[in-house]
């Protein structure tokens, strides 16, 4: 007896989930994304440059969970990196 296996070359679950990316893709400006992104980027700017420096406990401003949580969920980088940028120490960043 042979036994037969229908593959499908296509994977639909895929090709339904890239087809959904572009129908929703020209709903969202990418303007808008790009205005984003220099804003918080002079907001990690300005955090590195008004830091202090002995401070005793990790107290972070909303300015720095908010370029954190930018770069960590919405731009998808590691937690280290976006802690770099935010000026947040690595190690509780990860936790």
């Amino acid at each position: 007896m042979n036994l037969v296996e229908e593959v499908d070359p296509y994977n639909v679950d895929t090709l339904l989930t890239l087809s959904q990316y572009r129908a929703f893709q020209s709903r969202f400006p990418a303007k808008a994304t790009e205005e984003l992104d220099t804003r918080i980027e002079e907001i990690a700017s300005e955090i590195a440059s008004g830091l202090e420096a002995g401070r005793k406990h990790n107290v972070y401003s909303d300015k720095q969970k908010a370029v954190f949580y930018y770069f960590n969920g919405i731009k998808l980088c590691k937690a280290a990196p976006s802690s770099r940028k935010a000026q947040i120490e690595p190690h509780t960043a990860q936790k």
